[in-house]
């Protein structure tokens, strides 16, 4: 009788994992609400990004960034 109290609980959390690998690729593809309205910025936040994207390409084409070592 133990045995079938096991399997049944058993059987029960395959059930589960089972319904469960069935709905969250389900819920992740499903498509995101928008509003339609396109994301706006504004010309100090352009300027602002292009700064950063300067300082970035600065950093990383210089000879010390390419000179850093990666630790394991």
């Amino acid at each position: 009788m133990e045995h079938t109290v096991y399997r049944r609980l058993l059987s029960a959390v395959c059930a589960i994992a089972l319904v469960f690998t069935a709905v969250c690729p389900a819920v992740a593809a499903a498509p995101e609400e928008t509003t339609g309205t396109p994301q706006t910025l504004t010309a100090s936040e352009v300027k602002e990004m292009q700064q950063t994207d300067a300082a970035v390409t600065a950093l990383t084409d210089s000879d010390a960034y390419a000179s850093l070592k990666i630790k394991d």
